[in-house]
């Protein structure tokens, strides 16, 4: 499998030999950056180049989603509180007390952290930052130093090496909070896992059936119904954030019929689906679910209302999911469930799943399709299909890079002009039906 491991110019030195001797049988592909806007014009028209993307850090995913449309499947490497406990032995080791200052606004990971690390009186200030030139990291940094020399702090932890940097050359205690290498190593790890059981298509209709159980025994069904109004609000609140929409029936089972990628976040790639834990933490209920995929609304029902059923039988605090092909799977922290396969789409069917994955109009690649069997050749210069489509150059150039992003197409060279000018590139096209 090829990896690309989006990160730092400073770090990917340290790192990717590590995952190299770790992981020999997989490929990784160095994105290193100078500055998270920097990443956007670095990825585009090379997506196609791995079959994933680690990213160190969410600050630069979350930059790189709002600048651009992310074609290959795309992972983050969390900061858990073994990368924070690792700097506060060190900063204890050096004599410093827990007044510290930061830039992450994670103030969970630093209680949890200084809970286990130091249960004295500690002292925590964060402050927002914007990493995304090197001026604004400058400023970060400045405002890190002015703080801690200040006396309000003793010493400064930041998520962004630039800014690390700057502080340790001015002589400002300072240490750079990035993803301890297991954080890294279980991050690939997964990535693995999961390509290896996700099929390509992630077609089809998913829902997710839930049903509770309370855990006070009681004949009284006005009263049981007013204790689930907390958990029918959780339930709700929880089908709006992953965009699903929530239906409860009579007998109590609430559906959610959501997409098919919410609903792969929300159980971290179909690995597990911590919404059931949590709904009894907060509410008190033990609820069964079940998650169905089908080629139809009706088939998904059916398949969660069995695997819901399952799940409620057992009483084991699993979520099962039952497949477009009917087989069961059970999701726990130790094993991962398989989304439906999905049949061999129709060259229309499939341009128009491609279109909805990777920003190209289903129209456009039927188009080019067609010119491909109408000239009985698959390579092109750029202004050829320009002209070919009616779409100015500019604009084709754009759409190529998408297109190269998807492995829909690929540069072969360039053709220069009897007459002088910039050279046209030219495109293999790889959108014919047998692809």
């Amino acid at each position: 499998m090829k990896i690309g491991f989006v990160c730092p110019q400073e770090v990917v030195d340290d790192i990717l030999p590590y995952l190299r001797k770790k992981f020999p049988k997989d490929t990784f592909v160095s994105v290193s950056y100078p500055t998270i806007s920097a990443i956007p014009e670095i990825l585009s028209g090379k997506q196609s180049r791995a079959d994933a993307f680690l990213f160190l850090g969410e600050t630069a995913l979350h930059f790189t989603m709002r600048q651009m449309h992310l074609s290959a499947p795309f992972f983050l490497i969390h900061r858990t509180t073994a990368s924070l406990l690792r700097i506060l032995v060190h900063a204890a080791l050096d004599g410093y007390s827990m007044r510290i200052v930061t830039d992450c606004i994670q103030k969970d990971l630093f209680e949890t952290a200084l809970q286990d690390a130091a249960p004295e009186e500690i002292e925590l200030i964060t402050m927002p930052s914007f990493p995304y030139s090197d001026k604004l990291l400058r400023t970060d940094a400045r405002e890190l130093a002015r703080i801690v020399e200040n006396g309000e702090a003793d010493f400064a932890v930041t998520m962004y090496y630039k800014v690390y940097a700057i502080l340790k050359k001015q002589g400002t205690p300072a240490f750079y909070l990035r993803p301890s290498l297991e954080d890294i190593r279980n991050a690939v790890h997964q990535l693995i896992l999961t390509r290896e059981l996700t099929p390509e298509s992630e077609g089809g209709t998913a829902v997710l059936a839930v049903w509770m159980e309370d855990t006070e025994k009681n004949n009284d069904i006005n009263e049981q119904e007013v204790r689930k109004l907390p958990a029918y609000r959780y339930i709700y609140r929880f089908a709006s954030a992953i965009h699903g929409a929530c239906l409860h029936s009579k007998n109590g089972t609430f559906y959610i019929f959501a997409p098919y990628n919410e609903l792969s976040m929300v159980t971290r790639r179909f690995h597990e689906l911590p919404f059931v834990k949590e709904l009894k933490t907060v509410t008190g209920f033990t609820a069964s679910a079940g998650i169905g995929f089908g080629v139809n609304p009706m088939d998904a029902c059916s398949h969660a209302d069995e695997a819901m059923k399952i799940a409620g039988e057992k009483k084991n605090d699993r979520v099962y999911l039952i497949g477009a092909d009917g087989k069961e799977v059970s999701l726990s922290g130790d094993r991962s469930m398989v989304p439906p396969k999905k049949d061999k789409d129709e060259p229309k069917e499939r341009f128009e799943r491609m279109a909805r994955t990777y920003g190209v109009t289903p129209l456009l690649l039927e188009r080019l399709r067609h010119i491909c069997e109408e000239e009985e050749r698959t390579e092109f210069t750029s202004k050829e299909l320009a002209d070919f489509t009616g779409i100015t150059p500019r604009t084709m150039n754009r759409i190529i890079l998408r297109m190269e992003d998807a492995g829909l197409c690929e540069e072969r060279g360039k053709k220069y002009s009897a007459t002088g000018g910039r050279p046209s590139r030219v495109i293999r096209l790889l959108i014919k039906e047998d692809k």
